[in-house]
């Protein structure tokens, strides 16, 4: 299968040329094919529901295309057709997958020498940028240049036979071709099959990793599993679109996840808090079940953190204030006990706010939760530190591992490179004066970070991507044992 690609949508001036390029072609008189065409859709790899409304009057939703996952299926079909067989230029192409949308015509039976010969007459075109073979063995070229394109058209000789709902006469705007119009039944009877999902490749198993990595951030997002379940259900809600009606950029929208600053407040001031006139019996069950008091919120917060991404979300509702629902998780105390606990949520002005957490009754309990928690017992703080150490940076390259950072295009010397985010990322434990953080200076395990106390370096390779998901997972262990730190990037 040999796809032909247009920097512009200029679809009408495209068949034209193609047409006519292809009736010089030798053999072009008995020459046979199904034909695809359209615009390459690598947005729709990259598209989540943002905003959504249910009320009397029916179901309506907002989406954006999220740039990162953009970026990724674009360049990352850059790589693979540099690596296939193509006409295209290594340099330009990037570009413009990234900042033009591509039209495409493609045949599914196209020998090498009709694709040369097309290739040299459509040099002429100012728009034309190539042609390349299709990978049918990599998944997503076969989504983009197969199922995404449409292919209700036959070739068939001087004929071109067009699937239509009913029979009509087409006007013949390719001259020495005719169009002539089939019902979908007997297009499908008489036209060529589709081509046939190949085994899956080498690169395109790669490809297919690289791509669900990237759609899996969003699919896992607090916030975007609020959405789907809100849109699963039957109760009226509204989840405001952002005040920026015309963004589209990922880093412009709401955040995905909580503020973290909700979490302190609400577990430090009322569900750990002894003292307050309605948290007090939610602080004596916290207290009791898990061994969690006020002083100790840090660790909660932490394991809130981590296993609210596995936490199952319901009773999704609107009232005045906000969108609210509420997340159901495991959690492991300080005495080594799982509980299941209930955490109330809202969504209002695009922040995501905790609302109230406490444990869930026996009959809402998880009975087979296993515990899971970063907590170090030692018998001195040295040995507790070391042991702190080493299980932060565990978990960090397990953060890491596998992890496909976002690509995108650098230009150097005249040429185009497509290569990750470059820096690092760094891991502050504030006063060095005392605890943790003054054991990683005395240590050397650690730097005296630029603004006061000290650094733990997460730089893994030159992704500043990977770097960050290495640092927040290693300070997740440093807060579970009540380590108070912040995470920092810098890009080089």
């Amino acid at each position: 299968m040999i796809a032909f690609l247009f920097s512009d949508e200029t679809s009408e001036q495209v068949e034209r040329a193609f047409y006519s390029a292809l009736a010089d072609a030798p053999g072009a008189s008995s020459f046979r094919s199904r034909v695809f065409e359209g615009s390459l859709l690598m947005q729709r790899y990259a598209e989540h529901t943002t905003s959504a409304m249910r009320n009397s009057s029916g179901t309506t939703w907002r989406m954006e295309v999220d740039v990162r996952t953009f970026k990724t299926t674009a360049l990352d079909l850059a790589q693979c057709l540099a690596l296939q067989r193509h006409t295209t230029n290594d340099d330009a192409l990037p570009v413009k997958l990234l900042r033009n949308r591509l039209w495409c015509i493609a045949l599914a039976n196209c020998p090498l020498e009709l694709a040369d010969h097309l290739d040299h007459r459509f040099r002429t075109l100012t728009r034309y940028l190539g042609y390349v073979e299709v990978d049918l063995g990599n998944p997503i070229q076969y989504d983009l240049f197969v199922e995404m394109l449409f292919h209700r058209k036959q070739l068939d000789g001087y004929r071109i036979y067009e699937a239509w709902p009913e029979k009509l006469k087409l006007s013949d705007d390719f001259p020495p071709y005719e169009r002539h119009a089939a019902e979908e039944w007997e297009f499908e009877t008489n036209a060529d099959p589709l081509p046939v999902r190949a085994s899956t490749s080498v690169q395109g198993a790669k490809s297919k990793l690289r791509i669900e990595a990237a759609q899996s951030r969003l699919r896992r997002s607090l916030r975007s599993r609020v959405v789907r379940k809100a849109l699963d259900g039957d109760a009226p809600f509204t989840l405001e679109a952002p005040i920026d009606q015309e963004a589209q950029l990922l880093s412009k929208l709401p955040s995905e996840e909580f503020s973290a600053e909700s979490v302190r407040k609400k577990l430090t001031y009322y569900a750990l808090n002894s003292k307050h006139e309605v948290g007090r019996h939610k602080a004596r069950v916290f207290a009791e079940t898990l061994g969690v008091t006020q002083d100790e919120w840090l660790y909660l917060a932490a394991q809130i953190s981590r296993n609210i991404a596995t936490g199952e979300i319901y009773n999704v509702r609107q009232d005045t204030f906000g969108l609210k629902f509420s997340v159901r998780l495991d959690v492991t105390g300080l005495n080594r006990t799982t509980a299941t606990i209930e955490s109330g949520w809202i969504i209002d002005n695009g922040n995501i706010r905790l609302v109230t957490a406490y444990v869930a009754d026996k009959n809402q309990q998880h009975r087979n939760a296993e515990p899971h928690s970063y907590r170090i017992e030692a018998p001195n703080k040295q040995e507790a530190y070391q042991q702190i150490l080493d299980l932060s940076h565990a978990a960090g390259a397990a953060a890491v591992e596998g992890l496909q950072p976002t690509p995108l295009l650098l230009s150097m010397d005249g040429r185009t490179c497509i290569i990750s985010d470059c820096g690092a990322a760094y891991v502050i434990v504030p006063d060095a004066r005392r605890g943790f953080a003054r054991w990683l200076l005395k240590t050397g395990a650690g730097t005296r970070g630029i603004r006061g106390g000290a650094a733990v370096s997460a730089r893994v390779d030159q992704s500043v991507e990977r770097a960050t998901a290495y640092a927040e997972a290693f300070a997740k262990v440093l807060r579970e044992n009540s380590i108070v730190c912040s995470v920092a990037a810098v890009e080089d």
